[in-house]
């Protein structure tokens, strides 16, 4: 009839998949206190928020350490195809060792299909290797003497340290 509204409601099912989700990390950073940014990407944009939940597991880092987790959760906003956070920070100590790892995965998804592999993170040792100092016990009998050399570390280190000796003679 003219002259009256007539209302209808129609409901629009969402059958769009949902998207793929992969991280990345930026890596390697310093052990100076260095932050890890951890990027998750969709595959396309989603009308829903994409919450990724994150796990980190010790290469051979450990936790407090070596590093600290600062983010362990990523939200994609409905719309988007990234967010980031920073996910770990590197935590500055005085040994000098090798460049250590930690791991990131995808611990779970909500409103996304988990398509990413795991991410390493290196934290490079930016300590300087311990000095060396030699010294040995003298006199000693010629006839049937021993002279013990000594190698003594300004510093403790958490590599080996290998002191090559040579020895020439004297009066």
């Amino acid at each position: 009839t003219l002259g009256v509204d007539n209302v209808h409601t129609y409901t629009i099912t969402d059958n769009d998949a949902a998207p793929n989700v992969t991280i990345s990390a930026s890596s390697p950073i310093d052990e100076a206190a260095s932050t890890s940014t951890v990027t998750a990407t969709l595959d396309a944009i989603s009308g829903l928020d994409v919450t990724v939940n994150l796990t980190y597991s010790e290469g051979t880092a450990t936790l407090t350490d070596d590093y600290t987790v600062t983010t362990s959760q990523i939200i994609v906003p409905a719309g988007s195809l990234s967010a980031n956070v920073t996910g770990i920070t590197a935590v500055q100590d005085l040994l000098d060792e090798a460049d250590e790892t930690v791991f990131v995965d995808i611990a779970s998804i909500i409103n996304g299909t988990d398509n990413s592999t795991q991410q390493t993170i290196t934290i490079t040792d930016d300590d300087a290797a311990p000095n060396v100092t030699i010294s040995a016990s003298s006199p000693i009998d010629e006839a049937a003497g021993t002279s013990t050399v000594t190698a003594t570390l300004d510093a403790i280190s958490g590599l080996p340290v290998t002191v090559n000796l040579t020895y020439s003679e004297g009066t």
